[in-house]
């Protein structure tokens, strides 16, 4: 049975079906790959379906209630212990690739383990990706060789971390702290300005969330630089370490640019945490912020919230509904007291934090009082990376924490696909016709808009070039939403939830009874609830005298309802709306009966009246 939806829970939402050509345009474009013929070779050995899945998804017949909160002892190993002693007969040259499970100790090893072993003479580089990240580990150092932090008074005039300064600290001790970014600059430095750039000078290059280079080439052109200087090269007197809790994504053209090239092999080192997100609580949503609105705000407890949004208007809108004392917001560029209270100590101080892409790989949240997740994430490498900004401990007990995940729909996949197939019309149209090309871009580079991370100005002859790792990016992308468009004709409504359990390993768990719709705000029951007792043993006799009640319980006929035109209708059946004050463990019941009245000096009867009444009056 379709539950139907709540009206003070209304939002309205339009549809529009995009219709797609279900293909792939093939690969006509002919370029030599080099090292990049690995990222292709890559693209569908992770792009499979589980091996069990259910022929039949049940309807959707109750809402979902919280289980009780257990916890649970994490199958996994610490970086240190996994690495042991070995990290000793690592010779230069080697390429050392480290699957680590955020909260397993990988930035613990590189600082604790790692920088003690350094020789004299020997120093390491340190490559991350976000700037949040960066002032963490510097923090971190500068602790650790009993530096002093860089301080300055606020407004108020409280103490806090010169943020400015730590950004201008670059080398502590024989440990130079730097950025992919920084990288990508420096590269361009080096082949337009004449600047060297040497990676020589190293002799260990950690490459922290190594993703990076990848995850970012669907919208970062630069990325092929970093691809080039840190994978590409091979660099015999380096020792390089990719560590990334989603090395899949990027170990295989690791492993086959390490072992290209004349001479002797350099050793490949592969070591592995282990995967166990089964302290995860999967509780699933219908694209509804409304739901998980009103959820956080009948949530009375001192428990917090971390929630990762895809679109900045999405963050907007909780904060409006939530308020600025109960929320706050973290995006690119973000400068606060709440920013700087997560980089010092690891905790924020609202019940509720939403924060955009900008933290997915940057700053840790270490607090047990952060026990719900919402991700809204479009990929596997997005999705793990921002469930890892809430730590672990897994070296105890640790307890279960919900994670509210989308469901999605078909044609937000069908129109991801349109755009790639578009970004790969042009790459043929490069291909087969480069006048045209020259034609339609040449004069007006602003045309390319989203296709910016695909081409580019070749240095040399000044001609258009693809990016491989832009397209590499492209290919996987586009087999990616190809295979999600035809899992959801067979598996419908929740083929986006499993294949987010998927990447968790937790398939096993799917239950569509743990899916949320059209929560209800506690105060709107107190309301109603106030409301019913205020009527109860009133008589209604005919339609018309139980129009109000009708309006204050407010259950929306969705067949008959036009939604996103303002056409409401409500359903009026007695049997529907005792089954929802059931629902919503109501005290009171409507009562149907007969009885009579004398109008006007005659008897008339009426076989369909109402009252309300409690539960314990019946």
């Amino acid at each position: 049975m379709k539950q139907n939806i709540i009206l003070p829970a209304l939002e309205s939402r339009g549809s529009r079906f995009v219709k797609v050509a279900e293909k792939l345009a093939n690969d006509k474009i002919q370029i030599d790959f080099q090292c990049f013929n690995a990222l292709a070779e890559d693209i569908n050995k992770n792009i499979k379906p589980p091996d069990k899945l259910p022929n039949e998804l049940p309807e959707i017949g109750r809402p979902y209630y919280k289980k009780e909160r257990k916890t649970v002892k994490l199958n996994l190993r610490w970086v240190s212990d996994t690495i042991g002693d070995s990290y000793k007969k690592w010779e230069l040259g080697s390429t050392v690739i480290i699957e680590a499970q955020t909260g397993t100790g990988k930035t613990f090893f590189i600082k604790n383990v790692l920088i003690d072993y350094l020789g004299a003479g020997e120093r390491l580089l340190f490559v991350c990706n976000r700037t949040y990240l960066k002032r963490q580990l510097k923090i971190d150092l500068l602790k650790k060789f009993g530096l002093p932090i860089p301080m300055k008074k606020n407004k108020k005039g409280i103490e806090k971390i010169d943020m400015d300064a730590l950004d201008d600290i670059t080398t502590i001790k024989n440990i130079t702290i730097t950025s992919y970014q920084a990288i990508q600059h420096a590269a361009l430095d080096e082949k337009y300005d004449g600047k060297l750039f040497d990676l020589k000078l190293f002799t260990y290059v950690v490459m922290d969330e190594c993703h990076y280079i990848m995850a970012d080439a669907g919208f970062v052109n630069d990325c092929k630089f970093a691809y080039e200087k840190l994978i590409k090269d091979r660099c015999i007197n380096i020792i390089k370490i990719f560590i990334s809790a989603t090395i899949n994504e990027v170990r295989e053209p690791i492993i086959k640019c390490a072992k290209k090239g004349i001479g002797i092999r350099p050793k490949i080192h592969e070591y592995t945490t282990g995967i166990d997100y089964s302290y995860l609580n999967p509780i699933y949503f219908d694209n509804n912020w409304t739901d998980i609105i009103n959820t956080i705000k009948n949530d009375k407890t001192d428990e917090k919230w971390l929630i990762f949004i895809s679109d900045l208007e999405d963050g907007n809108k909780i904060l409006k509904e939530l308020g600025k004392d109960n929320c706050s917001i973290i995006k690119a560029g973000s400068k606060s007291d709440e920013l700087d209270s997560i980089i010092s100590s690891s905790k924020f101080n609202n019940k509720v934090l939403i924060c955009t892409k900008a933290m997915d790989n940057g700053i840790n949240i270490d607090d047990d009082l952060v026990k719900n997740i919402v991700i809204m994430a479009w990929d596997k490498i997005t999705f793990i990376q921002e469930l890892g900004r809430r730590r672990v401990d897994i070296s105890k007990e640790v307890e279960v924490i919900n994670l509210y995940i989308p469901t999605r729909m078909k044609k937000s996949f069908l129109t991801k696909l349109k755009l790639h197939l578009q970004k790969q019309s042009q790459i043929d149209l490069l291909d087969s016709d480069r006048r045209d090309f020259n034609k339609k871009y040449d004069n007006k580079i602003k045309k390319l808009g989203e296709m910016e991370d695909i081409f580019f100005r070749n240095m040399a002859d000044g001609e258009w070039k693809v990016n491989l790792i832009g397209y590499a990016r492209l290919i996987k992308d586009t087999t990616f939403t190809q295979y999600m468009v035809n899992r959801f004709d067979r598996l419908g409504k929740f083929t986006y939830v499993q294949e987010q359990l998927k990447w968790l390993k937790l398939i096993e768990t799917f239950d569509p009874t743990s899916l949320i719709e059209n929560v209800i705000l506690d105060e709107d029951i107190m309301k109603l609830e106030d409301y019913l007792d205020s009527i109860v043993g009133n008589v209604m006799l005919q339609a018309k005298d139980r129009k109000e009640l009708i309006e204050k319980i407010g259950l929306i006929d969705v067949s008959h309802s036009n939604i996103s035109k303002g056409i409401i209708k409500l359903l009026k059946n007695i049997d529907t709306l005792n089954c929802y004050l059931n629902e919503i463990n109501s005290q009171f019941r409507i009562k149907h009966f007969e009885t009579s009245k004398s109008i006007d000096g005659k008897k008339k009867n009426f076989k369909d009246a109402w009252k309300v009444q409690r539960l314990l009056d019946e």
